[in-house]
């Protein structure tokens, strides 16, 4: 029975031969609960024989057949077609497209009997690999399976999406389910052309989707179809799709019950949700206006006085007591349901008195076992709405977008305003003070968001309280964040003169634009239109500026002013001390003399309000002790075959070694290595150098190209790279010898060879560190005469024969001076050496 309800259910679970004919398949997996049950269970279904996929052809009628009058015809979901395995007429479909893992024929997933299945050539064509939705306008329907544009707010993001019959959606949901188990290590999100699913334990699939599938999944239970192609299925490959024997794993794992413990036993008492999708919300008053979100109802703007009801069904299944139904703040009718009913319809209603929110939990209970459904909402009196004072003024041009102003971002015909940010969105708060008309009102509604205005290069960006900025990722569903690097930051602005309505739009591709969601009822950005476009309102006054000051010492070094969330911009020429070496800033008035726990000031940071900030300088030395190491040495000694003088030599891939284990388009050529083809680059990256950020290191190689097109070779470590020229090819006897170096910017880099065309051979790859070490002591935020003098030993602000009676006396261990100002050569030695220099710097200096 279908219904655009929640529904709960209690419901007994298969112990019988049909849900686990080994009666132990199934037996590691009690007890367990989420990410473990998951994971054990994909341990359970994943162990079976894999069938060649060019025999699968031959296994289908074991499994895909019915019977009709006689004649056995292949059991097709996606088609009305009736057709016999010796006609033909159908095609093996993967059910989850191969194309989202990338198409790779060599993972099981390829395969599986359960997930690849007949169907109809035409339909399996219609389908594509387009993700399953709930489709708007069909442009293929042959009675079982639509295909067609998506409605708003189910996989929008699609231009397409597939929908099966009523009658199939179950299937369809199972299988899905069961891939998402048994392959959640499948290469989905780096090889793949779609997102919707990941490569990781849980949830796998995007969270859209699995919900699409739980509605799918309760409408359409597991019909004794399913049930006996599952244990024809287990006869021939070896094993079971977990979510035909058992329908509540389920909810255990991405429904209402996920965290909840599995019982193989129990008769459980557990609610899960047919969950209601923007768009899918239709022909029932008592739901039209409401957001589902699995269990929970949520009742926007409830006015003071007046009464708000929701309804919902309760399934059952081989209940044999009384089910009690009791609210903790409304009333319910009926309240008891009757031992034996299939199914009731529950009504809950409250009239609320008084302003504020409410949090209902209406409790349904069966013997120990109990289930809760939650209703709640803000009830308001617009007569009573509460404001700051603050006047908010509708954003009609672009002349009115002010850097530094605060702005809401807002819906004005359903009243909605962006609050704080949720999973990846920016959720609405509700207003009476906001309609299709409204230009200007009085107070910041509870909850809003506040944005101020910011501008980075020639883009707009958006601050938080926190100075944090608005970003959206690149997919093709995009989310929000605020202070995450990876997403973009920078938006475009236009604004309709007609409507008022404004696109803000990201600058990167496939960030989005932000849309009103009304069905979901939130503020997202989408790659596709569809959705409502919003509205800005900007704070009345004048943005309020805040003061910057730099500091070099006791002294004022620069002063500057700007807006709130704007990128803080630091001095363009850094300050100077002689002797000492420059740091960078930070916020500190105090700091530690060996440098540890000081925060200096990044380059993305943004202006949160007045601020002061101090110049850090350290004594800089350099330390020549010591021999160069060897990081990384191969001389592809290793490479038996092929040939580096004539093009007639061996094509035969390379698929590295322990010092180079990750290649691209690499081969072997006779003692060396060649990396690109003739149709693009190549690489080869190494592993991991054993060397801190600061090392300085000296990359070597011998290189000559296959031809005159090549001539570059671009060298990379870690996060650095240069590119090397040079001019030997193939037809010469010698390689060029090449060396470049690199201060590491990480810690333990790799390093990669690219060619940039072609073909080009490598040899003798070597990585040492250069002896040279530079290390910095002395920290301190008070420069030129405040720091001790180079040569001061004895620190008394001068530097005469008193410093170099100091160092001897020093040398001698007769007293304790600084070692840093000691060591005048910097050869981390301090003796005779040092009271030369001393005594040579003493005479410079007069």
């Amino acid at each position: 029975m279908r219904r655009l309800y929640i529904l709960l259910a209690f419901c007994a679970l298969y112990t019988s031969v049909s849900a686990d004919p080994t009666g132990t398949y199934y037996s590691s997996i009690d007890g367990l609960k989420g990410d473990a049950l998951k994971t054990r269970l994909k341990a359970v279904v994943n162990n079976h024989s894999y069938i060649d996929y060019g025999q699968l052809d031959d296994k289908y009628p074991d499994i895909y057949t019915i019977t009709d009058r006689g004649t056995e015809y292949v059991y097709d979901i996606f088609s009305k077609n009736y057709y016999t395995y010796a006609n033909g007429g159908f095609n093996k479909e993967h059910v989850v497209p191969k194309s989202w893992w990338g198409g790779h024929t060599t993972l099981d997933c390829y395969h599986d009997i359960i997930s690849v299945v007949p169907a109809n050539a035409e339909a399996n064509s219609k389908k594509n690999n387009f993700p399953p939705g709930t489709v708007k306008s069909a442009y293929y329907d042959n009675g079982r399976l639509r295909v067609g544009t998506p409605t708003n707010g189910l996989g929008t993001e699609f231009q397409s999406v597939f929908e099966p019959a009523d009658e199939f959606k179950g299937d369809f949901a199972r299988i899905y389910m069961y891939v998402a188990t048994c392959y959640d290590d499948a290469p989905w999100a780096e090889d793949g052309t779609s997102s919707e699913f990941r490569t990781e334990t849980w949830p796998t699939m995007s969270e859209w989707l699995y919900k699409l599938l739980l509605k799918w999944h309760n409408d359409d239970p597991v019909s004794d179809t399913e049930r006996t192609m599952n244990d024809r299925v287990q006869r021939v490959q070896g094993n079971r799709n977990p979510f035909v024997d058992y329908p509540t794993l389920a909810d255990y794992i991405w429904g209402d019950w996920r965290g909840m413990t599995f019982s193989l036993d129990d008769q459980n008492l557990y609610v899960h949700s047919n969950i209601d999708y923007p768009g899918t919300l239709t022909g029932t008053s008592t739901v039209r206006n409401i957001c589902l979100s699995q269990t929970t109802f949520a009742c926007h703007s409830v006015l003071v006085g007046s009464t708000v009801t929701k309804t919902f069904t309760v399934r059952l299944t081989d209940m044999n007591r009384e089910v009690t139904i009791a609210p903790t703040t409304g009333t319910v009718s009926p309240s008891t349901i009757a031992a034996g009913t299939a199914e009731a319809m529950i009504t809950w209603t409250y009239t609320p008195t008084t302003t504020g929110n409410f949090d209902d939990r209406v409790t349904l209970t069966a013997g120990s076992a109990s289930a809760a459904v939650r209703i709640y909402g803000t009830v308001y009196d617009p007569n009573e709405e509460q404001d700051d004072g603050t006047e908010w003024e509708l954003v009609t041009s672009a002349n009115d977008l002010e850097v530094g102003d605060e702005y809401l971002l807002v819906c004005r015909s359903t009243g909605s305003v962006a609050s704080t940010l949720t999973g990846g969105y920016l959720p609405r708060v509700t207003t009476s003070k906001l309609e299709a008309s409204t230009t200007r009102f009085t107070g910041t509604p509870d909850g809003a968001q506040v944005l101020t205005l910011g501008m980075k290069g020639n883009y707009f960006t958006f601050a938080r309280e926190d100075g944090k900025l608005l970003g959206s990722n690149s997919n093709s569903s995009p989310s929000l964040s605020f202070g995450n690097s990876s997403a973009s930051q920078t938006w475009t602005i236009s604004i309709n003169n007609s409507t008022k309505d404004v696109t803000i739009a990201n600058t990167t591709d496939n960030c989005g634009t932000m849309y009103y969601n009304s069905n979901a009822q939130r503020f997202k950005t989408y790659t596709s239109t569809g959705q409502m476009l919003p509205q800005l309102f900007h704070k009345v006054g004048e943005a309020v500026s805040y003061s910057l000051t730099w500091m070099v010492g006791d002294e004022t070094y620069y002063t500057s002013t700007a807006f709130f969330g704007q990128p803080l911009v630091q001095p363009t020429v850094s300050p100077s001390a002689e002797g000492y070496t420059f740091m960078g800033w930070t916020t500190a008035e105090n700091i530690s003399s060996d440098g540890t726990g000081i925060t200096f000031l990044g380059t993305d940071e943004t202006v949160r309000g007045d601020a002061t900030y101090h110049a850090v300088f350290a004594l800089q030395h350099t330390s020549e002790e010591g021999t160069a190491q060897t990081l990384l040495d191969d001389d592809f000694s290793s490479i038996t075959s092929g040939d580096n003088t004539s093009s007639t030599g061996s094509n035969a891939a390379w698929s590295g070694d322990s010092t180079f284990p990750t290649v691209n388009s690499a081969y072997k050529a006779g003692g060396v290595v060649r990396i690109g083809k003739s149709g693009g680059a190549g690489s080869i990256t190494s592993v991991p150098l054993d060397a801190v950020a600061g090392t300085e290191v000296e990359v070597t190689f011998d290189v000559k190209g296959w031809s005159s097109v090549e001539g570059k070779i671009v060298v990379t470590v870690g996060s650095e790279s240069q590119t090397v020229t040079y001019e030997a090819v193939m037809s010469s006897s010698e390689f060029e010898n090449k060396s470049v170096t690199f201060t590491l910017a990480d810690d333990n880099p790799s390093l990669t060879l690219a060619s940039t065309a072609k073909r080009v051979f490598i040899d003798n790859v070597r990585v040492s560190t250069v002896v040279n070490t530079i290390y910095y002591s002395d920290y301190t935020l008070y420069p030129s005469a405040t720091l001790p003098l180079v040569g001061d030993v004895n620190e008394d602000g001068e530097v005469n024969v008193s410093d170099v009676t100091a160092l001897v006396v020093h040398i001698l261990g007769n007293a304790e001076y600084d070692v840093t100002l000691c060591d005048l050569n910097e050869d981390g030695e301090v003796n005779v050496s040092d009271v030369t220099a001393l005594v040579a710097l003493i005479l410079n200096n007069e």
